[in-house]
């Protein structure tokens, strides 16, 4: 049992450091006013897995501009999964008429 234990912790610290790596490139990308990322550029910074996760926890982040966290919401339409769904969702449900515009139309 213990050797199952330290291979499955070393995978899981190994994919949140790697997620981390991500976090600067994206912000980068998310950083431009006249030149929002593209989906191309954004899944050319790693693993999509990642990429999404990445945006899905920049778009709830509250210490980065707001501009950053709708970027990251509407970047997320080019991952789709469960859980980019629900937040796409929950933005379209909410109070924030500009989070929703762009979830919307995806």
């Amino acid at each position: 049992m213990r050797s199952f234990l330290l291979p499955a912790a070393a995978v899981l610290f190994a994919a949140s450091a790697h997620a981390c790596d991500l976090r600067q490139p994206i912000l980068d990308q998310l950083a431009g006013v006249e030149s929002p990322p593209t989906a191309e550029a954004l899944r050319a910074v790693g693993d999509p897995d990642a990429v999404r996760s990445e945006l899905l926890a920049l778009s709830q982040d509250v210490d980065i501009p707001r501009s950053q966290r709708l970027r990251a919401l509407h970047a997320l339409g080019w991952f789709p999964s469960v859980a980019s769904r629900a937040a796409l969702a929950a933005a379209i449900e909410g109070p924030d008429r500009h989070a929703a515009r762009n979830p919307a139309v995806k």
